[in-house]
């Protein structure tokens, strides 16, 4: 998403990106073995995503933004991490909803929301975005444990991989697939 410059057009459809990002083998690499050997390095992750995700999340960002709910979303400047960190209101919620067992799931974890924030900060390029390609970033980030309560996933070594698979096949990012494709030399 760092090659999304401009945001949106008049109409808040996404604009182009000003160039293709780059393909970094090396750098995921020494990344992956870096994770390799600390599998707890969840910067690491987010490294291996940056350096060979291309001009994925840009085409995933442009998708997001043609839709009347991304323009909603961007126009609103909706903040998901605010949502997932108000811990009182999702736990008032109906049970049976996606807020309440997302709020169980998180305690049951011992878990937080901006749990991600801090790891996906050791790629600079998310922090100096244009806003709307920050908001759809964060967005995809935040979601990471959402997706663990919709798709049934749990947080164990084989839960966490069928997620980042279920995950690429959404993304098409190279780098998650590298992750699930590296994922039997973690163990």
């Amino acid at each position: 998403m760092t090659t999304v410059e401009s945001g949106s057009n008049i109409k808040g459809q996404a604009s182009a990106p000003a160039k293709r990002k780059r393909i970094e083998p090396l750098k995921a690499w020494r990344a992956m073995r870096a994770l390799i050997a600390d599998k707890e390095d969840t910067a690491q992750v987010f490294k291996v995503i940056d350096a060979l995700a291309g001009d994925a999340d840009d085409r995933m960002y442009r998708r997001f933004a043609a839709t009347e709910t991304g323009q909603k979303v961007f126009a609103e400047k909706r903040d998901l991490i605010a949502t997932l960190s108000d811990r009182e209101r999702l736990s008032r919620l109906p049970k049976g909803t996606l807020g309440r067992e997302y709020h169980e799931f998180m305690a049951e974890e011992n878990l937080t929301a901006d749990g991600l924030v801090e790891a996906s900060e050791a790629i600079q390029e998310r922090i100096n975005r244009e806003e709307n390609a920050r908001i759809f970033g964060d967005r995809m980030r935040d979601s990471h444990d959402l997706w663990h309560v919709t798709t049934g996933y749990g947080r164990d070594g084989l839960g966490e991989l069928a997620q980042l698979a279920f995950y690429y096949a959404q993304t098409r990012n190279r780098g998650i697939g590298f992750i699930v494709l590296m994922a039997p030399f973690r163990a």
